[in-house]
This record gives structure tokens, sequence and C-alpha cells, in this order.
């Protein structure tokens, strides 16, 4: 018997709960023990947005996210969240507004530029997530050794702007192009540029010669001159954050139409899918999960498109649920 897309979004909802819950235990937050570990660096830009969206149903979860952040808001990058929201649109923007006037109440005044962009609105606000629900500061600061909070380190050495995005990215690939650099770190692609000819100039990273035949510039760089910054506990995984949460809510949005329209025929329940499928898959495409969705429109509009999308939605739940992230890049171990 298939799966309802009921229950498959109710899975997927409680996997990715789960997920965000331990990233916050990971990295300091004050919820109890972590159901599994994390096997990335988190990107604490994205986990705030995705907070907004798939911590909403889960008071506990944005307690714990407030808490963290009370205390170690300056953490967060709040130009390029703002540069991911726009490009991804993972956020509740409400729930967002209503986070960024706790955030500002909190001390965090630099927090005001988001409340600008995303106005509060009391009237939506639950009130466990409103602003004046206190915080019970139990959280703690990151711990500068543990592989979850990586970035967070390289944002403490590097300060607050793409430098820290980008040796984090070049420290797990060792070589790559700008453009794919600047795609994957979710910072603008002149940005990343700029910062790259002033590494280079620096002889942090290098130019790799190229052939007449390659028109992109590739950089490269030597991960033992920075041996000393890896985590020692073992090892993690590079996750574009930003692709994997855009995809998951572009696949929770199309199951919730699947369930308005499950009494409609499996031609009409297909082309709904096709007509979402594209950028459902170039999300999980960008995030490396490139077998998932890969082969989308090679199916026909009805129940074999339907069973694909059901069979690639139950192996990305999976992949999350187990954290098997192994197809990413590992941070070097040797």
């Amino acid at each position: 018997m298939k799966e309802s897309f009921q229950n498959l979004a109710e899975r997927i909802d409680d996997t990715v709960s789960q997920l965000i819950w331990d990233q916050w235990s990971a990295i300091g937050g004050s919820g109890s023990q972590q159901e599994a570990p994390v096997p990335f660096a988190v990107d604490i830009d994205a986990l705030v947005l995705a907070t907004t969206r798939f911590g909403r149903s889960d008071p506990r979860i944005l307690e714990q996210a407030k808490d963290w952040l009370a205390m170690n808001g300056k953490l967060v990058n709040l130009q390029r969240l703002k540069n991911i929201q726009r490009s991804a649109r993972i956020a509740d923007e409400k729930a967002l507004g209503a986070l960024a006037e706790f955030m500002v109440g909190e001390k965090h005044h630099n927090w005001k530029t988001l409340l600008k962009t995303f106005p509060a609105h009391h009237d939506t606000v639950s009130e466990t997530s409103s602003p004046w629900n206190p915080v019970r500061q139990l959280s703690r600061k990151p711990s500068p050794h543990a592989p979850e909070c990586f970035l967070i380190r390289l944002r403490n050495f590097f300060g607050m702007n793409a430098r820290a995005e980008i040796m984090l990215w070049m420290l797990t690939h060792r070589e790559g192009h700008a453009a794919r650099i600047a795609r994957d770190i979710s910072w603008l692609p002149k940005t990343v540029q700029v910062v790259l000819n002033e590494l280079c100039m620096s002889d942090t990273i290098h130019l790799t010669p190229r052939s007449r035949e390659v028109r992109e510039k590739s950089y490269s760089i030597c991960d033992e001159n920075w041996r000393s910054l890896f985590p020692q506990a073992g090892p993690v995984f590079w996750v574009a954050q930003p692709p994997l949460y855009d995809g998951l809510r572009r696949l929770s949005a199309l199951l919730e139409l699947l369930q308005e329209r499950e009494s409609a025929t499996d031609q009409i329940k297909g082309m709904t899918v096709r007509k979402h499928f594209k950028e459902i898959a170039i999300a999980f495409g960008d995030a490396d999960f490139d077998p998932v969705f890969f082969q989308w429109d090679k199916y026909g509009s009805g129940e074999e498109l339907l069973d694909y999308f059901t069979k690639g939605a139950g192996f990305i739940l999976n992949l999350i649920r187990d954290r098997d992230f192994s197809r990413n890049y590992p941070f070097p171990l040797h």
C-alpha cells in the first residue's frame, strides 16, 4: 500500500524538526540531549531561517533558539541571512519579524535592520514565540573545538564577513571556481571574487594554472597550513544548507497541495507534481543531493511520476533521518 501524502509530510516535518533541534543543541543550546549527531558544520544563518518555518509547530525549538540567540546573537551574519532569505525564502517571514523584535528587546540592536525588512505581526504570533516571553539563560557559548561549530569558529577568527564562509568552503573542497563558491555559500559573486583576489595576494589561496580551453579561474588551498584550526573531535561534512532547506520547503509545500487534491485523479496530481518538480530538483541538486529527482522530466504525468516523486521524497527523508551526508565533502582527516 502506498504511503499517503499526509503521512509522508508529517514524517518529513518531524525529521527536519529533529535535525533543527539537534543543531541548536550541538552549538550550545539549552535543550536536552541530541537524538543523533550533526555531521556537518552548522550554518547558523540558515538555521535561524529554517527554525522559523520548520520549528514553528514545536514551541520547545523556538524557545531553545531564542535562548541561544539572546546570548550569542552577534554570531549571526544578518546581511547574509537576508541574502539567503531573498533567494531561497526559507523563513516564515512573520515569525522572523517576531524573532527580530525579540532580539532588539534583548539589546541586540543590530537586529533592527532585520525588523525593518520583516516587520513583526503581533496578531499572528503565538504566546510561546512572542517578544516578551522571557528566556531561561541556559544556553552556552559554542565550543571552538566542536566540529559542528567550525563555521562559528571561523567567524570568530576572520570576523563577520564572507571570508569565514569562503575559507570553510575552500578547506572542505580544496579547489573550486568563484561562481560555484558564491552559489554554495550564499554570498554575491562580486563579493566572493574580491575576497578570493585578496586572499590570493596574501598567498593564503592560490590561483590554479589553467589551459587556454578553460575559461573559469580555479582557486586552491593547502589545508596543511590550517591544520591547527581543524576540530579534533572527528570528521564533519560540508552541506550547503540554504538550498537543502529551500528544497525541503518546496517539498513540504507540494505535499500540502497534494493533500488538498487527494481525491483528484492521478493525472491531475501528476500535473501538480510536474509543475513544481524542476525547482525542487534544482534545490536538492545545489545541496549535492544530485541523484534525487535528477530524472524527473523522463517520467509521465500520472501514476508513474507520482511513484517516482514519493520514492524520492522518502529517500531524502531517510538521508536526513540517518544523517547520511556522505556524498558531500568531508573535512581533511590526514
